[in-house]
């Protein structure tokens, strides 16, 4: 005698045989809505990232990205795989632009500034702004002897400032001292010695006027 089964008794046969196939259906969609969730907080972070190494008024990269440049030549110069030149350039009269005219004033003034430094830098060149008026350029490349004949940073910058327009009634200018790895070969040390420079010329050129 064959037993036919009800409906009762087809019920969970059926359930057996679909959970599985419902269970890696739903597994699926979680896989996929994590991967979204992932990839989202991801590309959020890397914009966040991103964001957290440029400076907010003038575009250009601050100062905590201008340490992780310096920290990350060192070791190709001290390799002797590179060299370096670091410039460090103070933008005069902010003071004066932003307590005579306002801040926005001095915003425009260093926006100017941050643009021209851009402009008459070499292709590849790091430009930053480090805080307040203080500005720096990293340019890494081949070891020193293959480019030792380069012009100075220095020069260009004084180039580019004896034909810039001012945006307003504040002139563009700068002091501004530059240094290479060749003796120290420690973009650190190069760095705290093109300050020094700009320092003495900043000086030298309140003593001229």
């Amino acid at each position: 005698m064959v037993h036919r089964a009800g409906h009762g008794g087809t019920l969970p046969w059926l359930l057996l045989i679909g959970l599985p196939v419902l269970l890696v259906g739903l597994l699926g969609r979680d896989r996929e809505v994590h991967l979204e969730q992932a990839l989202s907080l991801h590309h959020a972070y890397s914009e966040a990232s991103e964001e957290a190494r440029h400076d907010g008024l003038t575009g250009l990269s601050n100062r905590r990205a201008w340490d992780e440049a310096l920290a990350g030549a060192t070791p190709l110069v001290q390799a002797g795989g590179a060299s370096a030149t670091v410039l460090v350039a103070d933008l005069d009269q902010l003071k004066v632009a932003n307590d005579c005219y306002g801040h926005p004033e001095g915003d425009r003034l260093l926006i100017a500034f941050a643009r021209l430094l851009e402009g008459c830098m070499p292709d590849g060149a790091m430009v930053a702004r480090l805080g307040g008026d203080e500005f720096g350029v990293l340019v890494v490349g081949p070891p020193q002897a293959q480019h030792e004949h380069a012009e100075p940073l220095s020069d260009r910058l004084r180039a580019a400032l004896a034909t810039a327009t001012a945006p307003g009634p504040v002139p563009l200018s700068a002091s501004c001292g530059e240094a290479s790895t060749r003796e120290s070969r420690c973009c650190w040390t190069a760095f705290a010695q093109a300050d020094q420079a700009q320092g003495a010329d900043k000086l030298a050129r309140r003593l001229a006027r």
